[in-house]
C-alpha cells in the first residue's frame, strides 16, 4: 500500500510537524523558539533531548512542491548547513 501525505500548508504547520517530530525521535521537550517577529538567530525550535542534550532545529522552505507531485523530497547541501551553522 502506498501512502501520500500533502505537504503542510503553511510555514506554522510544518514548524509544529517538526517539533512534533523531535518530540518522538529523540524522546525529549521540545517547543517553538521566540514569537513571530522576534530576532531568533536561526533557531525556530529549541528543547533537549532524551540524553538531556540541548537541541535547536531551524525549518527551511526548500521547495514550492505541490500535493499532486510524486516527489516532493528536496536536498540540503553540507555546505548549506555548515553556513548556517556558523551563522
Amino acid at each position: 500500500m502506498t501512502l501520500s501525505f500533502p505537504p503542510p500548508k503553511t510555514w506554522q504547520d510544518f514548524e509544529t510537524l517538526t517539533k512534533d517530530v523531535a518530540r518522538y525521535k529523540l524522546s525529549g521537550d521540545f517547543e517553538n523558539y521566540g514569537r513571530l517577529g522576534q530576532s531568533q538567530n536561526g533557531i525556530d525550535i529549541y528543547g533537549w533531548d532524551f540524553e538531556n542534550n540541548n537541541t535547536a532545529i531551524q525549518c527551511k522552505h526548500k521547495s514550492n512542491a505541490k500535493a499532486s507531485d510524486t516527489n516532493i523530497v528536496s536536498e540540503i547541501k553540507k555546505e548549506v548547513i555548515d553556513k548556517e551553522v556558523e551563522a
